[in-house]
């Protein structure tokens, strides 16, 4: 149910001329663990066309450096 309106939305953003797109929020990325961000990114790249990345991702990412 979630995945599809994630889907819903990627399609509403992509098609208004987002160039890239930040997921925000961790419920789904926290539920089905460590690794779904990567599936999550993925699946919005491929349905929109344009990079994405997670909140959760980038929070990751920023504590790496």
């Amino acid at each position: 149910m979630a995945l599809s309106k994630l889907d819903d939305a990627v399609i509403s953003v992509a098609t208004a001329g987002s160039e890239f797109i930040i997921v925000e929020g961790t419920p789904l990325v926290s539920y089905k663990g460590f690794g779904f961000d990567q599936e999550i990114i993925k699946r919005v790249e491929a349905k929109a066309k344009v990079p994405a990345i997670t909140s959760l991702t980038a929070a990751a990412n920023a504590l790496e450096r």
